[in-house]
This record gives structure tokens, sequence and C-alpha cells, in this order.
């Protein structure tokens, strides 16, 4: 799989094997999520959103103790 850097990600250069090689992954994760009703999935897609968004201010916070710390 080769990969080249663009000025934001990677670009693959061989979508196909990308493709193939998620491809398990896909069909695991949609046999997954057709075991739960389109409600439950709207309540674990708000909280892992939810979730992320309480990780991304506990990492920042963390960060700038962390900064505060090092210019002290």
């Amino acid at each position: 799989m080769t990969a080249v850097k663009s000025s934001l990600c990677l670009v693959y250069e061989n979508k196909e094997e990308v493709s193939s090689t998620y491809l398990t992954l896909h069909a695991a994760m949609v046999n997954l999520a057709s075991t739960y009703t389109e409600e439950e999935l709207e309540l674990i897609t708000g909280f892992l959103s939810k979730a992320g968004d309480v990780l991304d201010e506990q990492i920042e916070d963390l960060s700038s103790k962390i900064r505060g710390k090092s210019t002290s």
C-alpha cells in the first residue's frame, strides 16, 4: 500500500488495495450495527459524540497545564 503525503492528508495511489484492505472491517461494523435499532444507534452516536467532546476538552486542559509548568 503506497501513500503519498499531501499538505493535509495521505493520498493513497491504489484505492482498490485500500478498499479491499478495509472491506472485512466494514462488513463487521455493518453486521454489528444491524443488531441495534435506529433509536439505539442514535443514542450510541450521541453518547460517542459527547464523549469525544469531553475527551478533547480534557486533553486540551491537561496540555495547557503541562505547557504552563514547562514555562515556569
